[in-house]
């Protein structure tokens, strides 16, 4: 077996270990295999099905609930409220002709019973509704409230063999995710590869990162060169951008993301216009090289990336000197230089990335004005926030925890990650950083961007497999903090913030998974002394401060 093979065993082996420790629920552990008729077809189909309902356990935040912007969001549900009653149901099916060719069809569908169909202010407040008629717009409907779904992946895939060489390609929608990163999307060399769902995020405290993407329509492949080299590729046909929890709902980090009004000043709404998304939907492209000589003793990855950025600048369109609208803007042909390297250590399974990203989106002053020269629709140019170059890096372990006293198995996870500005090259006159655009007497305590900036995440899950008869049960705990900084790039974390929950999970029989958790998060705001309103916040999700929830959880695969 080449040195190659052999780490990527180790590596797969560990997450292997893992689900079994827990009975995670994939299609390829329950997949129902469906006869055929020809030994050379293989066809396997399962569907998942989870329940999640939630309930708010701490008391609203006059803070928030008393200032425009944020009453909806924060006011909707009180203490005790469900706040989510959702179903999903996700459906895999795949073919697979000797082993080598076949396609992927998956989907998934949701309804959540907690939202019905209208927004609910604050009754004390002389604003109107981040909705036309308080009425939730097609956007909140389909990715919160459904019933809704969507097709996830749908590719065709093959392995062929070229000259002694074996090629691995897919071809149609799927997910392309490269490096080591374990939680970190921002951070990591995989900044962008996708769009990711935030949604999920929020409702899934602890989900790794490869979890969070959303498939596209794309051409990728891997080549085996040699026993230790690979080479690999990935060329975009489709864009997309982040999904954002809506304002009025749960998670949302204010009522004007992605609801019909921005601002819902008295006689002034400003409405959210359409995005400036890039020209054109296809172009991103990437390539990898994946080396393992002998003397490493691991697996070394160099990476290029050029890609449209998936993470929005927000800014007022004006009409002389009257605000028209607010409008989301991304940045265009980002470039991406990576290298990561994976090894185990003794009984640690460590990965680690760096990587230096050219022209990226830098954090932008909020609601920055575009005056069109043209009077209509500015042009990408008009409306690019800052730009500059920014470094950035991670590292992570895998530890498979010994049978003690207290637990009989399960895993600790661990990843440090930071940035680091190197230059601003474009539009510094928009940088919400100190020293650039970030106004005087406020710095990193009000939101501005600093040089440096690092973070961590932990999850600890101790086990107790067959703790009663028929049932495996774990107790799954993670954190994630900023220790230091607000990132320049945008999504670079803010200092002190902290995302946490933790819980009880058990398996029943090895196939009906059920947990209770409690999850929360802290972000560092400043309110106005004579109004006790909310003034500045340093993290763009403070609302969910006193958003504390318990949630139950139930899934089984069929």
């Amino acid at each position: 077996m080449s040195k190659l093979k052999r780490d990527r065993l180790t590596r797969t082996e560990i997450a292997v270990s893992i689900a079994l420790a827990f009975s995670a629920i994939s299609g390829s552990v329950y997949a129902v295999n469906i006869d055929t008729g020809n030994q050379d077809v293989e066809l396997r189909w399962d569907n998942t099905v989870r329940y999640n309902g939630g309930w708010r356990m701490e008391k609203v935040n006059p803070a928030f609930y008393n200032s425009p912007g944020y009453d909806e969001t924060t006011g909707r549900f009180k203490r005790g409220d469900m706040v989510t009653n959702r179903v999903d149901l996700i459906s895999e099916m795949d073919v697979v002709y000797q082993g080598k060719y076949g396609f992927r069809v998956s989907g998934a569908a949701w309804a959540d019973g907690a939202y019905g169909t209208h927004s609910i202010r604050n009754p004390a407040l002389p604003v109107s509704g981040a909705y036309n008629n308080d009425t939730f717009n097609n956007y909140t409907k389909r990715y919160i409230v459904g019933p809704s779904g969507e097709i996830l992946d749908a590719f065709v895939f093959g392995t062929f063999d070229i000259g002694g060489k074996s090629l691995n390609l897919k071809a149609g929608q799927h997910n392309v995710y490269w490096g080591e990163s374990l939680y970190s999307v921002t951070n990591s060399i995989a900044y962008s590869q996708g769009a990711v769902d935030s949604i999920k995020s929020a409702t899934s405290p602890g989900a790794e990162a490869k979890e969070l993407f959303l498939p596209r329509k794309q051409v990728s492949g891997q080549m085996q060169l040699s026993d230790d080299l690979s080479i690999g590729a990935q060329y975009a046909f489709s864009w997309k951008p982040f999904r954002l929890a809506p304002g009025g709902t749960y998670f949302s980090g204010s009522d004007g993301t992605r609801s019909d009004f921005a601002s819902t000043t008295p006689g002034f709404n400003i409405p959210n216009g359409p995005d400036l998304g890039p020209d054109s939907q296809r172009g991103d492209l990437g390539f990898n090289v994946r080396w393992s000589p002998s003397w490493l003793n691991g697996t070394a990855g160099f990476y290029y990336r050029k890609f449209d950025e998936k993470l929005p600048w927000s800014f007022t369109q004006l009409s002389g000197r009257t605000p028209t609208a607010i409008r989301l803007a991304f940045a265009r042909d980002t470039e991406l230089y990576g290298f990561s390297l994976t090894k185990t250590l003794n009984t640690v399974s460590v990965g680690a990335e760096l990587s230096y990203r050219k022209n990226t989106a830098l954090n932008s002053t909020s609601g920055y004005t575009v005056l069109p020269a043209n009077g209509s629709s500015p042009t990408y140019g008009e409306a690019e926030g800052a730009r500059g170059n920014t470094l950035h890096g991670l590292i992570n372990g895998v530890y498979l925890l010994p049978s003690t006293a207290l637990w009989q198995g399960g895993t600790l996870q661990g990843e440090f990650n930071f940035s680091h500005l190197v230059s601003v090259t474009r539009n510094a006159n928009r940088f919400f950083g100190e020293g650039y655009a970030c106004p005087a007497g406020r710095d990193k305590t009000d939101g501005c961007a600093t040089n440096n900036a690092y973070g961590v995440n932990v999850a600890f899950t101790p086990a107790w497999p067959q703790a009663f008869a028929g049932w495996d049960l774990s107790m799954p705990t993670t954190l994630a903090y900023q220790l230091k900084g607000n990132g320049a790039a945008l999504g670079g974390g803010n200092e002190d913030t902290m995302a946490w929950s933790i819980g009880l999970a058990g398996t029943l029989y090895s196939r009906y998974e059920f947990s209770l958790k409690y999850a929360d998060v802290k972000v560092r705001y400043k309110t106005n002394p004579a109004t006790g309103l909310v003034s500045t916040a340093n993290g763009s999700n403070a609302v969910q401060n006193d958003h504390g929830w318990l949630f139950f959880t139930f899934k089984t695969t069929f």
